[in-house]
């Protein structure tokens, strides 16, 4: 969601105070500011309850001018459930292992076990990560929000005829800047063009004289 307000100043409180409410919080946070120090641009990450999304977003729409609103869903109900099973199943496993473990009669056995419990775990805890974050993708919705400040840009407009001619000075040099790039670039290739150009001149036109002198 993205809009334009003349109070950007202001919108990183609103958006603090908003996620709060809503007991959610603020994930990721950003701003810009353009050449002459003005701040322009703020994005924010917000993490709120699923069912407090559209209240969410119909608070921020109303900060200022709504410039894009999406909205897109992922139905992650059939991974979670698959990650429950497997999560079960290797627990289960864990537990045999560590029993196997107990009832050990030789240290071949007991390395046995150990070795099948170490991976075993290894796999555990993967599962119980992924499984901890489809469960938060499920409880908690994200909001991407952008703010523009009304009438600023990246670039700050000359407000009067010293900043005209401050920013004129600014493009004309580095324009030349630019230019003294290029001809540094293109001098070693010179250095070389001209005198094989040279070479390849004189003896164009030595045999252009000798065609002469022949007729």
């Amino acid at each position: 969601l993205s809009f334009e307000t003349s109070e950007i100043s202001g919108v990183k409180s609103k958006l603090t105070s908003l996620a709060s409410s809503q007991q959610g919080l603020i994930e990721n946070w950003s701003q810009e500011s353009n050449n002459a120090g003005e701040l322009w641009s703020i994005s924010a990450t917000l993490r709120v309850p699923a069912d407090k999304l559209e209240a969410t977003i119909e608070q921020v729409s109303k900060f200022g001018k709504l410039l894009s609103s999406n909205v897109s869903n992922n139905d992650v109900t059939t991974q979670v459930l698959d990650i429950d099973a497997r999560v079960s199943a290797l627990q289960t496993s864990v537990e045999r292992l560590q029993k196997l473990m107990a009832d050990a009669k030789s240290t071949a056995d007991l390395l046995a076990a150990e070795t099948a419990l170490a991976q075993r775990q290894a796999e555990l805890d993967s599962l119980l990560q992924q499984q901890k974050y489809l469960k938060d993708a499920v409880s908690m919705s994200t909001l991407y929000v952008s703010a523009f400040a009304e009438g600023r840009g990246p670039i700050a407009a000359p407000t009067s005829f010293v900043d005209g001619i401050q920013q004129g000075w600014k493009a004309l040099v580095a324009f030349f800047a630019g230019s003294i790039v290029a001809i540094g670039i293109a001098t070693p290739w010179l250095l070389i063009a001209v005198p094989v150009g040279a070479i390849v001149f004189v003896v164009i036109r030595r045999i252009a004289v000798r065609r002469r002198n022949a007729r």
